[in-house]
């Protein structure tokens, strides 16, 4: 299986309430998470979400990111459609809906089918599916999202992927893509190189996982307009850079905060990618030296996000 642990192949095979589904909810609670969101998805006019019509969410997981929208977009979305290549992800983004969205207007379903109702009820739907295979399932769209997703496709696969997106999205409709930039994710240290806990994050996350997407948003305005065939003048906005910072154990609430829960995950991966090369004895000596500066509030990690609009022309 992939290292990836949000790879396509291992979210496919997650059981039902694994723990992975309790870090993205973690994520998206994070109020510097959420300030991101608000700042490039919501009109600094009005403060409403800028999701309206019929919208995807791309590799939704948990569907924190659509019930955000539907609440926070004033009843301009008329149908929101997530899809995910989990079931036990889709199953729980559906329960998440009805519990937090009652007599929102909603109507919450499990497994797509076109609407039998004129589009009169506004629905929420939650599918089992594939970034390679939107137009043909689900129609047209106004706005599709790829929230954190994109990376954990194989850049191979980019090509099938953005074809599916042009095919799905309405003349004058926006895609819009929220992503980690790799590259400048990094645990802040004063010994530099000499950091074990920081060297063997940063090559495990650059050079081993995401070593073909380290630089991925920073290349997609360039590969939209060459490769992907998004060229039209002006489609691609400018690339927009927001940072995240952690620097402890746990939050306000007591659980967790995401920084800290993806550190210990990389020493897991990168001990199951060394394969025996390193010993048991030096992960859990990362995990306590980990734990050692997070209790000390030293341990400060740096995460880099990017988001990019593209806003395909009228037709005429």
């Amino acid at each position: 299986m992939p290292l990836d642990v949000w790879h396509h192949d291992n979210a496919k095979a997650m059981p039902r309430g694994d723990a992975r589904m309790e870090v993205l909810e973690t994520r998206m609670a994070d109020p510097q998470q959420q300030a991101i969101r608000d700042k490039v998805l919501c009109d600094p006019g009005t403060g409403r979400c800028v999701l309206r019509g019929r919208v995807l969410d791309v590799g939704c997981g948990t569907g924190a990111l659509l019930r955000w929208a539907v609440a926070a977009a004033g009843g301009e979305i008329t149908e929101a459609v997530g899809v995910d290549p989990s079931p036990a992800m889709v199953e729980y983004a559906a329960r998440r809906a009805e519990e937090a969205l009652p007599g929102a207007g909603y109507k919450v379903e499990v497994g797509y089918a076109p609407a039998t109702d004129g589009g009169w009820q506004k629905r929420l739907v939650y599918a089992e599916g594939s970034a390679l295979d939107l137009r043909g399932r689900y129609g047209l769209f106004d706005h599709v999202v790829f929230w954190t997703c994109l990376s954990h496709i194989p850049i191979a696969r980019h090509d099938a992927v953005f074809d599916e997106v042009r095919r799905c999205l309405m003349p004058g409709g926006t895609l819009h893509v929220f992503d980690n930039d790799m590259a400048a994710r990094e645990i802040v240290t004063t010994l530099g190189d000499g950091d074990p806990l920081a060297t063997v994050y940063k090559h495990y996350v650059n050079e081993v996982v995401y070593k073909d997407a380290k630089y991925l948003m920073r290349a997609l305005p360039g590969a939209l307009c060459n490769q992907y065939g998004f060229c039209a003048q002006g489609a691609v906005r400018p690339l927009e850079v927001h940072n995240v910072t952690y620097n402890a154990a746990a939050g306000a609430d007591g659980r967790v905060n995401y920084g800290y829960h993806n550190l210990l995950r990389a020493l897991d991966g990168y001990a199951k990618w060394a394969d025996g090369r390193v010993g048991e004895a030096f992960i859990a000596a990362l995990k306590d030296e980990a734990a050692r500066r997070a209790g000390r509030g030293e341990l400060l990690m740096v995460f880099a996000y990017a988001y990019l609009r593209v806003v395909m022309p009228e037709e005429g």
